[in-house]
């Protein structure tokens, strides 16, 4: 989502203030004084962001189905998988965490995941369904807290690492890659402007 641009722009050169002007698709704000470039305007990245998203999907069942950590204590291994995490809070008598969990970091991303893939892959922006998934989008975005998960994740490895033996799973790293291909969908396209 875009942010509105500011009443008046600095040049990072000269520090000349100048107002910001409409520009075309892959046009350039120059200086007025100095000629350094201000501003581009960037086509919206349908393309980019659709490739971001579904390599986000792809990341995300890496995530689901493999294990995010392998835990080694006295010659056993124990591994576990988003679900097991919420099961295991829930076999705990901790039933409002699991489902949580389960909510923030299943559910909710998945959500997120999949209604910017349907915004992306429309091909008539504007009709009746669009305002429907950009609510989608805005309702599941801040549920949506795999970064939250990945340092909770992180920081117990680094607590756990002189107990046990602790090896992060293939999990782990698609949980990882969910978490920078989710910025970069994020930066790459503007979904009010798609839908």
């Amino acid at each position: 989502m875009s942010l509105p641009r500011p009443a008046l722009l600095g040049c990072p050169q000269c520090d000349l203030l100048q107002r910001p002007i409409a520009l075309a698709a892959g046009q350039s704000a120059l200086c007025s004084r100095c000629g350094a470039t201000l501003y581009r305007a960037h086509p919206p990245g349908r393309h980019r962001a659709l490739a971001f998203t579904l390599a986000g999907l792809i990341a995300f069942g890496v995530a689901v189905a493999f294990p995010i950590v392998g835990l080694e204590i006295g010659g056993t291994v124990v591994q576990a998988t988003l679900a097991d995490a919420a099961q295991a809070l829930y076999l705990d008598d901790m039933a409002p965490l699991a489902a949580l969990v389960a909510a923030t970091t299943l559910l909710f991303p998945f959500a997120v995941l999949t209604t910017m893939a349907l915004i992306l892959l429309r091909k008539h922006p504007g009709n009746g369904h669009a305002s429907a998934l950009l609510r989608t989008l805005r309702a599941a975005q801040p549920w949506s807290m795999v970064e939250v998960f990945v340092l909770g994740v992180l920081v117990a490895l680094a607590k756990l690492m002189h107990m046990a033996g602790v090896a992060p799973g293939v999990g782990a790293w698609g949980l990882g890659a969910l978490v920078v291909l989710l910025a970069a969908a994020h930066r790459a396209a503007d979904y009010e402007a798609l839908a």
